[in-house]
């Protein structure tokens, strides 16, 4: 992959990518599993090696 352009921090989106477990899932609880993973320090990892910045956050219940 190249780079093309590269938006200064300062001046770059602060973008989000939502989640959350619908009411009537077909699979809850792989998908609380999902989750689980994504809010992990392992997936912490991937998502920095990828250039992401990484946001803690309270668990919510």
């Amino acid at each position: 992959m190249s780079v093309a352009y590269e938006i200064p921090a300062a001046d770059a989106l602060c973008i989000s990518y939502p989640l959350a477990l619908i009411k009537d899932s077909p699979r809850p609880e792989a998908a609380k599993k999902f989750i689980a993973y994504l809010d992990s320090d392992k997936a912490a990892g991937v998502f920095k090696s990828f250039g992401f910045i990484v946001l803690s956050y309270p668990p919510t219940k």
